[in-house]
């Protein structure tokens, strides 16, 4: 897994398309950059390998059809950000036909890559909630999760976990969880939906009632082997394992694991066996045998807090948002050696751009 890394996209106030040559090109390093975008979250189209969206605090939502070269704003259509331009998390159908852009205040929808939006999924929200996270259940299209946090002033006490069966029409609340950075994260297993809130790790139950998992360990972040929907990956500030759909969990074994708080874990569609992780202070780390060994690629990163990580349709680009700027990994097999100990398997699919001479 030989690549190129630069950085593609930063401003001071604003979002433009700036490409920077790596340094040495080629030789598995971030270009540097500043900027000031306050990125929320980059999201890798499931069906256009060169197409990736970013979102951001107060700016809205961006598109690039090149892989990032260039961007351009997807804010359009009559007063449809109004409201909030603060979209705080991507969401993609599992067919790839719809985009939505969670806000504080409720969901965007898209069906034309942002050329136009409409208000979607009418939400269980009251005055004194703010939208936390929206899940989309893979199994089930009506079928949507969504957690709100419950604020006095500005103290958020509690975060209630709502679903729909029927796209929006009616909701029930499944159960809550702790105010800090809840997340919702859906299985691959049918009506299955797993949460973190405060670290505590909650699944519904056959009942679909959301529950604290007995024995698990405090987790940051979580993500799933698509080749096998029992198997799941925690992290927080290490790796643990649950092969029996999240029942039970075991710390991996690992050589090199970097012990900073996770942020993001992505599981290669095509390589199950690859793993890569986002952390909140050491940067960008991958793993080529599920775990048991890390490699860090932060030569050049500037940037070592990565708020999101995603990975394009064709496996080929990986995508890193941080608060500053969006950073590509192009991959390659003919790529001179990373230095330093290790190095990752060289992919099988050759890199979209021309190698460096």
């Amino acid at each position: 897994m030989i690549g190129r890394l630069r950085l593609l996209l930063a401003a001071a106030t604003l979002w433009v398309s700036l490409v920077v040559p790596s340094a040495q090109a080629g030789t598995n390093r971030w270009s540097s950059g500043t900027g000031g975008l306050g990125l929320n979250h980059v999201m890798a189209d499931l069906a256009r390998p060169d197409r990736v969206y970013a979102a951001a605090f107060r700016l809205g939502l961006f598109r690039s059809d090149d892989s990032g070269s260039t961007w351009t704003d997807r804010n359009s259509g009559p007063d449809i950000f109004a409201e909030t331009r603060d979209v705080i998390r991507l969401l993609q159908s599992r067919d790839a036909a719809a985009v939505y852009a969670v806000t504080p205040v409720g969901v965007l929808q898209t069906v034309d890559g942002g050329e136009s939006w409409i208000h979607a999924l009418p939400l269980h929200t009251s005055e004194s909630t703010r939208m936390a996270d929206v899940a989309l259940d893979p199994s089930s299209p009506g079928t949507v999760y969504q957690v709100a946090l419950e604020c006095v002033v500005v103290e958020c006490i509690q975060a209630f976990v709502h679903k729909t069966v029927d796209g929006g029409a009616s909701w029930t609340q499944i159960g809550s969880l702790p105010p800090e950075d809840p997340r919702l994260f859906p299985s691959l297993e049918p009506h299955r939906l797993f949460a973190i809130g405060g670290s505590v790790l909650y699944r519904t139950d056959d009942a679909g009632v959301l529950a604290e998992v007995p024995g698990a360990p405090r987790l940051s972040t979580l993500a799933g082997d698509p080749s096998d929907p029992t198997l799941l990956y925690g992290a927080s500030d290490r790796l643990y394992r649950s092969s029996d759909g999240g029942n039970t969990w075991s710390p991996v074994e690992d050589s090199g694991f970097p012990r900073s708080q996770a942020t993001a874990l992505v599981v290669d569609a095509g390589r199950p066996s690859t793993i890569f992780l986002g952390t909140a202070s050491r940067g960008v780390w991958i793993s080529e045998d599920s775990g048991a060994s890390w490699i860090a690629l932060n030569e050049d990163l500037d940037v070592l807090s990565i708020e999101s990580l995603s990975l394009s349709a064709d496996g080929r680009t990986l995508y890193a948002g941080t608060e500053y700027a969006v950073f590509q990994y192009t991959f390659c097999d003919s790529c001179p050696m990373r230095p330093g100990p290790g190095r990752p398997l060289p992919r099988s699919v050759p890199s979209r751009r021309p190698s460096a001479p």
